[in-house]
């Protein structure tokens, strides 16, 4: 099996389209701190990442930043040229380590002309990456920084298939839009309530029955 067979978009795909889009791209290493797209970069090559986490990042003028959307093995860096986007609206910087199948554009597009199934899948997956920006939106409003990071390490550990991830609390802050020094707190207490004796179960405060 090809590179493309650990993308589970591209796993969706016909074997013999999956095998022509090997043949056009070729894989990448995707190193921790890599940024793939800068804001208004030009989107000439999509990722198609096999394993490892990417972050899609808003930056403000003063030099914050958050995270608006993650793209893992599920999905592609660089949808938005399936919208006819020419340019990033975001910045695409690799979070945690790993792989991608990396495509020129233009093959991409060629293989999404409505005679093969590409078009259809990348559509798909620009309507989940739009619900999770909305997602995203909700929880920075209505939820606490330690929910926020509870979620993101619980997302990141599903999309990466991996109970480790290597990140520090700068990244994590980065990530949430916050302070470091917040997301250590936050940090912490997750690791304090992790250390908590599990609560009884309720069967546990039953009497036993009667002899």
């Amino acid at each position: 099996m090809g590179p493309a067979s650990a993308n589970l978009l591209l796993m969706a795909l016909p074997a013999s389209l999956r095998t022509r889009l090997e043949a056009l791209g070729h894989v990448v290493r995707l190193d921790k701190g890599q940024i793939l797209f800068n804001i208004g970069d030009a989107l000439d090559h999509v990722y198609f990442p096999t394993a490892g986490l990417v972050s899609l990042m808003v930056l403000t003028s003063d030099g914050g930043s958050v995270e608006v959307a993650a793209v893992a093995r599920e999905g592609v860096v660089g949808l938005p040229v399936i919208l006819n986007a020419v340019e990033s609206p975001h910045q695409a910087i690799v979070r945690l380590p790993g792989r991608a199948l990396r495509l020129r554009t233009e093959h991409v597009l060629a293989k999404s002309d409505g005679r093969e199934s590409l078009g259809t899948l990348l559509l798909e997956s620009a309507n989940r990456s739009g619900a999770e920006v909305a997602q995203a939106v909700a929880c920075q409003c209505f939820h606490s920084v330690s929910q926020r990071c509870a979620r993101w390490l619980l997302t990141a550990s599903d999309r990466t298939n991996s109970d480790t991830l290597e990140l520090t609390h700068e990244s994590l802050a980065s990530v949430l839009g916050v302070a470091r020094p917040v997301v250590t707190k936050a940090a912490l207490g997750l690791s304090d309530r992790r250390s908590d004796p599990l609560p009884p179960r309720a069967a546990d405060n039953c009497e036993p029955p009667p002899p």
